[in-house]
């Protein structure tokens, strides 16, 4: 399935540019030769045994690097408690991989199946390789987050050069750009060299370059290869579905790690979700004409509803940490530390990326009595027009001196498609944030007019550093509408035609979404009417009475908005 890879070319650069990450970070690590198998104790799923080729790679630096690296990012300066690492998302990601293998291949699971399901579809388990292959790309699924985990993402993964390697690398069409840094790292020359020489991994004679081919598709949620079996042809989809599908076992962790983690409660039952997964086989005929046997993991109907448990945890989760005000509002100054480090060289590639900690970061902000402690980068300028320093935004972070709302905007202060009184739909949100994503120089923009209407009303002028705008996305992370489940004759049905899960989804993500304009305490008032007024001149419809309604700057706005009117 290699045609789905362009090895030369924009590819080859990241391979070359991850190997030297690998050969730099893995220098001097000769693995140890363990006996016995090991335990450890995590505090949401207790007891996780680690076999011995599995703790050769978790004692790697490649893997305790993850230690340092925050699951939520920046959220505990929100979230006092959420402080866990991708290190330990990643043990019990493992850890519930293993729970899903031991359900399905559990004689019992025949129970979960409808009464008039084939006999072949019941019999099905994971076989030895398999399970092999489940738990390594467990363990190796987030090797390629980079410092505070998808907030560092979110600036690589909108480069020109990533957008070039997904474009020519279809295998890379819908996964996330540390999905794509994990592939490539496990696929480089000297991870693979490590592996197969000097772990005791089992590979029983297969090349450890196919094999971690595969791992690298699991992660990336793309099709295995497939092979042979009883005289047919085989894809074992559920090795990708368990790794990076619709109910997997990352999501099953972080669902839970995380509301444990922050103290949220909300949780789901993983017994009852355990309890209802299977295998079940489907006949396809590929675009060549051949017919092949893709093996899924799947529920029944009756299973559905745990589903829903779990699409409504991620809900949660997203509207009261993953987007919450304060979370948001301290993640807008890490693009500054970005833009600081790019414009003095420390940041020209993606790759680059990958060399960073949190710790790494955060110390660019850190005081010490000692001199010889200091590091040059925190006197690094964001740019040649400024003052501002990396380590002086890291100061911020560090001291939670977090910029303010200067403007809201969600569905309640939109126009509707009947003008200004209507309430907006699902599809006007839908349009207005589409236009305001496309608006690359809204932040230019937004601080020109800014800055013209401080001079005017006599008040501090901001810079660019003074205003973050925060316009997060609006759908569901996973779509549903290609999951299937096994119906109660038998057969396979699509979940869509069962419950529309993104339908509900998309609605509840609709009445809660916000995005935000930040401003410091200084601007709020310049910053709230340059915003307002650059966003309805680009055809955003806010509505005028309720766009500043509930700030606690919106008097002093109003105020300063009749001044201006009343200058002409």
């Amino acid at each position: 399935m290699t045609g789905d890879i362009a090895r030369e070319g924009i590819y080859e650069d990241f391979s070359a540019r991850a190997d030297a990450f690998v050969a730099s970070v893995m220098a001097g690590y000769t693995p140890g030769h363990f006996r016995r198998s090991k335990v450890i104790h995590d505090c949401v799923w207790g007891t996780v045994m680690i076999c011995p080729w599995e703790l050769q790679i978790i004692d790697s630096p490649l893997f305790q690097r993850l230690r340092r690296i925050n699951q939520l990012g920046l959220a505990m300066t929100t979230y006092p408690s959420a402080h866990h690492s991708r290190f330990e998302h990643t043990l019990g990601v493992l850890s519930v991989t293993a729970k899903m293998i031991s359900r399905i291949n559990q004689d019992e699971s025949d129970d979960v199946l409808p009464a008039g399901a084939a006999a072949d579809i019941r019999e099905r388990r994971i076989p030895p390789r398999d399970v092999r292959l489940l738990r390594l790309a467990a363990i190796l699924h987030d090797v390629g987050h980079c410092f505070f985990s998808h907030l560092s993402e979110s600036y690589y993964g909108r480069t020109p050069e990533m957008a070039r390697l997904i474009r020519e690398n279809p295998v890379f069409s819908g996964a996330q750009p540390h999905e794509i840094f994990g592939f490539i790292i496990i696929n480089t020359p000297t991870f693979r060299r490590f592996f197969a020489e000097e772990t005791d991994f089992p590979l029983d004679g297969e090349d450890a370059a196919g094999l971690l081919e595969t791992v690298g598709r699991m992660i990336v949620g793309a099709p295995v290869p497939l092979r042979e079996e009883n005289g047919r042809l085989l894809r074992p989809a559920y090795l990708t579905d368990m790794i990076n599908g619709r109910f997997d076992a990352d999501s099953l962790d972080y669902l839970r790690r995380d509301t444990y983690a922050t103290g949220l409660a909300l949780t789901y039952h993983i017994d009852r979700v355990l309890y209802k997964l299977c295998l079940a086989d489907r006949e396809i005929t590929l675009p060549d004409g051949r017919r092949i046997t893709e093996r899924h993991l799947t529920v029944p109907v009756s299973g559905i509803s745990t589903v829903e448990e779990m699409v409504f945890s991620k809900l949660m989760l997203t509207r009261y940490i993953y987007q919450h005000q304060k979370v948001i509002a301290v993640e807008s100054l890490v693009g500054d530390v970005v833009a600081g480090m790019r414009y003095n060289g420390r940041l020209h590639h993606p790759c680059d990326f990958l060399y960073f900690c949190d710790a790494d970061i955060l110390a660019l902000g850190m005081n010490s009595a000692d001199p010889a402690f200091s590091l040059p980068a925190s006197s690094f300028r964001l740019d040649g027009t400024t003052d501002l320093t990396t380590g002086k935004v890291i100061r911020r972070i560090l001291e939670r001196d977090l910029p303010k709302k200067a403007m809201l905007i969600n569905r309640g202060v939109l126009c509707g498609a009947a003008g200004s009184g209507s309430a907006a739909s699902k599809e006007d949100l839908s349009d207005a944030v589409t236009k305001m994503l496309a608006m690359t120089d809204l932040r230019t923009a937004v601080c020109d007019r800014a800055a013209e209407t401080a001079r005017r009303l006599g008040m501090p002028v901001p810079e660019i550093y003074d205003i973050h705008i925060s316009i997060p996305k609006l759908k569901m992370s996973k779509n549903f509408d290609g999951a299937t489940v096994v119906t109660y004759g038998g057969g396979f049905a699509s979940m869509s035609d069962i419950v529309d899960l993104n339908d509900w989804a998309g609605d509840f993500s609709a009445d809660s979404y916000n995005a935000y304009v930040f401003a410091g305490t200084d601007y709020l008032v310049p910053t709230g009417i340059a915003a307002y007024r650059v966003l309805t001149e680009r055809g955003i419809p806010l509505d005028r009475e309720k766009v500043f309604a509930g700030l606690k700057s919106a008097a002093d706005i109003e105020a300063a908005a009749k001044k201006l009117a009343g200058m002409g």
